[in-house]
């Protein structure tokens, strides 16, 4: 018996024990003849039979939840700080439409400047000067990619 009660002990403290194995120790501490090394648990095992005498007064559960459920008056309470925000940001989308749709004063179209020439040999020399203008920007243009160009020619990539 001993040796049985040993045995149940250390599956009792593992966690392993089954509910027959649990009541057979509960009576075996609970009859008074325990062995004097197993003294030591038997206030433990005391506990838990007094434990599981004792009966709680608790109402019944739907009491309280009716008791829970009391209807209380809602009361919202807006605050004075969500208003602010409220047309503060209201004040921004006002002023900013204003700046952004302003209408303006200036007139969108102006004329420009012209000088019209009636002589046909300083119309020739204004046209020809313009032209050569136009041609030297373009040549300052075309410099960069010739150059570019004769790089890529060199390199033999696309041949």
């Amino acid at each position: 018996m001993d040796a049985r009660i040993n045995d149940l002990l250390e599956k009792y403290w593992e966690g392993e024990t089954t509910v027959e194995e649990e009541n057979i120790l509960k009576s075996y501490f609970q009859n008074g003849e325990v062995m004097p090394e197993h003294e030591a648990f038997t206030p433990l095992f005391v506990y838990f039979n007094e434990q599981k005498k004792l009966l709680y007064s608790l109402p019944p559960v739907e009491d309280i939840i009716q008791k829970s459920n009391i209807s209380t008056p809602v009361i919202t309470l807006t605050s004075y700080k969500k208003w602010m925000y409220a047309i503060a940001s209201v004040f921004c989308l006002v002023i900013a439409s204003w700046f952004l749709f302003k209408p303006s004063n200036e007139s969108l179209s102006s004329t420009a400047y012209v000088n019209e020439i009636e002589d046909p040999e300083e119309a020739y020399r204004v046209t020809m000067e313009a032209l050569a203008m136009v041609s030297g920007k373009l040549q300052k243009g075309t410099e960069g990619i010739t150059i570019g160009m004769e790089n890529v020619n060199k390199a033999n990539i696309f041949k």
